[in-house]
C-alpha cells in the first residue's frame, strides 16, 4: 500500500493474521512522523517564530524609539522592510512556506505603515478607516499568494472592519444586527471552503477551512444568543443560523468528516440551553442546564461515534471508493 491512514491499519490488523511487530512496522511507516518530518517541521517552525519575533522586534522598536525618530525615518524604514518582504516573496517559491510567511509580514507591514502615516500626518481618520483600507490593500497579496494564512488574516481584517463600522459608523451597540452580519459573512467564507474548490487550491487550506468553520460556529452561537436574550426577537438571525447549520452538516456527512458535525452539535446544545434559559427564568435553572448539557454532550458523543463506526465499516467494505 502506497499510504494507509491509522483506522485502515486497524482493519487491516483485525481482519488478518499480522504479527504485532507488522503491525507496529506498518504504523511507524505510514503514521508516525519520520525524522525528516520532524526536522522539516522545525525548519518551518523556527521560520514563523522568527518572522513573528521580527514583527513584534519592529513595533517595539518603534514604540520605544517613536519620539526620537523623524518622520521620513519612520515611514522610510517601514516602507523598506516591506519592499524586502515582497521582493523576497516574489523571488520565493510559488506556494512556498517562506513565500506565505513574508506575505503574510507584508500583510502585517502594510497595516503598520497606514497606521504610522495617520498617526505622524493626523489625517483624522478612526480605526474603521484604517481598517478599511487596510483589508483593501490586502486582497493584491492574498489573490496572488494562494496561501491559507493570508487569507485567514484577511478574513480577520474583515471582521474587525465591520465590527468597527458598526461600533463607529453607524454608531450600533454590540448586538443582534452587528453579530448577524459577522455571522452571515463568516457564514458565506466558510461554505466557499467547504463546498468550492478553494480549499483545494490554498497552500493550508484544510486548515484555513477548520479555522473559519470554528470561529464562524462560535460567532453565530453568540449571535444566537444575543437574539434569544434580546427583546426584539429577530428571528432572522435563528434562521440564518439554522440554514447554515443544516448546509454545514450535509457538508460534513457527504465529506465524512466529523469535525462540522461536532461544532454543529455543541452550538446547537449551548443555543438550546440558552433558549431554555430564557422562557423559565427561575432560580433553579442553572442546576437543571448543567444536567442538560451533561446529557446532551454525551448524547452527541454517542451519535458521533456511531457515525464514525459506520464510516469505518463503509471503508472497509468499499476501500476504493473510501476518502
Amino acid at each position: 500500500m502506497d499510504t494507509a491512514s491509522r483506522s485502515d491499519i486497524r482493519l487491516l490488523a483485525q481482519h488478518s493474521n499480522l504479527a504485532q511487530a507488522d503491525v507496529s512496522k506498518l504504523l511507524q511507516q505510514h503514521v508516525h512522523a519520520q525524522p525528516q518530518q520532524w526536522l522539516r517541521f522545525g525548519r518551518w517552525f523556527v521560520l514563523l517564530t522568527g518572522t513573528g519575533f521580527l514583527l513584534a522586534g519592529i513595533i517595539f522598536f518603534f514604540a520605544y524609539n517613536w519620539e526620537a525618530l523623524h518622520k521620513f525615518a519612520k515611514m522610510g524604514l517601514i516602507a523598506t522592510l516591506l519592499a524586502a518582504t515582497a521582493v523576497g516573496a516574489a523571488m520565493s517559491r510559488y506556494q512556498s512556506w517562506p513565500q506565505q510567511a513574508l506575505l503574510a509580514a507584508a500583510a502585517m507591514l502594510t497595516g503598520t505603515l497606514f497606521a504610522v502615516y495617520g498617526q505622524i500626518y493626523q489625517t483624522g481618520a478612526n480605526a474603521y478607516d484604517l481598517f478599511l483600507v487596510w483589508t483593501l490593500a490586502c486582497l493584491p497579496w492574498s489573490q496572488v499568494s494562494g496561501s491559507g494564512l493570508v487569507w485567514a488574516l484577511q478574513l480577520l481584517l474583515a471582521n474587525i472592519t465591520l465590527t468597527l463600522y458598526f461600533d463607529q459608523v453607524l454608531g450600533y451597540p454590540a448586538g443582534r444586527h452587528k453579530m448577524a452580519m459577522m455571522a452571515a459573512g463568516n457564514t458565506a467564507a466558510t461554505l466557499l471552503l467547504w463546498m468550492g474548490p478553494a480549499r483545494q487550491h490554498l497552500r493550508g487550506g484544510n486548515f484555513l477551512s477548520k479555522l473559519v468553520l470554528t470561529a464562524t460556529v462560535v460567532i453565530c452561537s453568540i449571535a444566537g444568543a444575543v437574539c434569544i436574550f434580546d427583546k426584539y426577537r429577530t428571528a432572522y438571525v435563528l434562521l440564518l443560523i439554522a440554514v447554515f447549520y443544516g448546509g454545514i452538516c450535509y457538508t460534513g456527512l457527504r465529506q465524512r468528516r466529523l469535525l462540522p458535525l461536532a461544532l454543529c452539535g455543541i452550538s446547537t446544545l449551548f443555543l438550546l440551553a440558552a433558549a431554555i434559559t430564557e422562557l423559565l427564568d427561575s432560580s433553579g435553572i442553572f442546576l437543571l442546564m448543567g444536567f442538560f448539557m451533561i446529557g446532551g454532550t454525551t448524547a452527541l458523543l454517542y451519535q458521533l461515534r456511531l457515525i464514525q463506526k459506520k464510516w469505518n465499516a463503509d471503508a472497509a467494505q468499499h476501500p476504493a471508493t473510501a476518502d
